[in-house]
């Protein structure tokens, strides 16, 4: 069902095509996520409601992309877990903490001052 024109060819999409788990699907692995306190100077405790069990790790990135921490929290079963997690060493700023579920990845922005 291409096109062609003067300048190349129109490719015609008649379908949209998604995958088997969508993004909904991803994020019901872990919800009710909130971290406190934020901003934080010293330490932050990550609470997060699992949906299902799995292997659950925490990282924390600069907004240059470098990782600044992780915490591997092993296998997990479903439920309410609290981690706190030591945030005295980072300098001032906005950072991004991701908690890996095994099948997604919930992403939250935490801001450290001193």
């Amino acid at each position: 069902a291409d096109i062609e024109a003067d300048n190349g060819v129109v490719h015609v999409i008649d379908a949209v095509l998604t995958p088997s788990t969508g993004v909904r699907q991803l994020i019901r692995d872990a919800v009710d996520v909130s971290i406190y306190p934020n901003p934080a100077s010293d330490f932050i405790n990550v609470k997060y409601d699992l949906v299902n069990d799995g292997a659950i790790s925490l990282e924390m990135f600069d907004m240059l992309g470098q990782q600044v921490l992780i915490s591997e929290q092993g296998y997990s079963y479903k439920g309410n877990h609290t981690v706190e997690l030591p945030v005295s060493d980072l300098e001032t700023g906005i950072y991004l903490l991701i908690i890996n579920t095994g099948n997604s990845q919930i992403a939250s922005k935490v801001r450290i001052v001193k």
